[in-house]
């Protein structure tokens, strides 16, 4: 489902249905004691778990992998972008931040086809917080899932057995839950862009 939506948005706003560019980048997130997937995030000193998204150059979530946060960007990058090979054959382009650089990535690419990774770099005489080209799509991203996560903490609170639980334990759940909210953002954006 959220292919199709992908696609269609892609094709309301002139551009071609399978996009052949994405952006990549993780979100470590704290989860509490309770089972589930988790580990230790030492260059962001966060236990918990790392959603790896990828999106494309428009913004639009086309895959999401929940795992432990103590996988390096680069090895989950690996397993993201062999899951989303078949779903989107054209894309071969992908921009990343710094935590994607190296040759283990690359020589992992190289054996799946033709895939390029651009690492967008904030620049050395940046001070304080600046917009990157290309890679701003996906914090708008997290920011998006970040608001579904506030939602779902909220309902919590008001059930009284949601509260006593980590609501991301179940990591499909999790992730379902995401993809499920963003598939409603991409409905309400077609809904908008139809009446134009």
């Amino acid at each position: 489902m959220n292919t199709v939506l992908v696609m269609t948005l892609r094709e309301i706003e002139g551009r071609e249905a399978s996009p052949s560019a994405g952006v990549i980048d993780s979100q470590s997130v704290k989860t509490t004691e309770s089972g589930g997937l988790s580990g230790y995030d030492a260059g962001k000193k966060v236990k918990g778990r790392k959603r790896h998204i990828v999106t494309d150059t428009c913004g639009f979530l086309i895959f999401l992998l929940v795992h432990a946060a103590d996988i390096q960007d680069r090895d989950g990058a690996i397993d993201v972008l062999a899951a989303i090979r078949r779903r989107f054959p054209w894309l071969r382009h992908i921009f990343a931040d710094g935590g994607y650089a190296g040759k283990k990535l690359r020589s992992a690419l190289a054996s799946m086809g033709k895939w390029t990774v651009e690492i967008i770099r904030r620049p050395d005489t940046a001070k304080g917080f600046q917009i990157l080209p290309r890679r701003w799509v996906v914090e708008r991203t997290f920011a998006w899932l970040a608001t579904v996560q506030a939602a779902r903490q909220r309902l919590g609170k008001v059930h009284c057995f949601l509260n006593r639980m980590d609501i991301d334990r179940l990591d499909p759940h999790a992730h379902t839950t995401d993809s499920k909210a963003l598939s409603s953002l991409k409905n309400f954006r077609i809904g908008l862009l139809g009446l134009k």
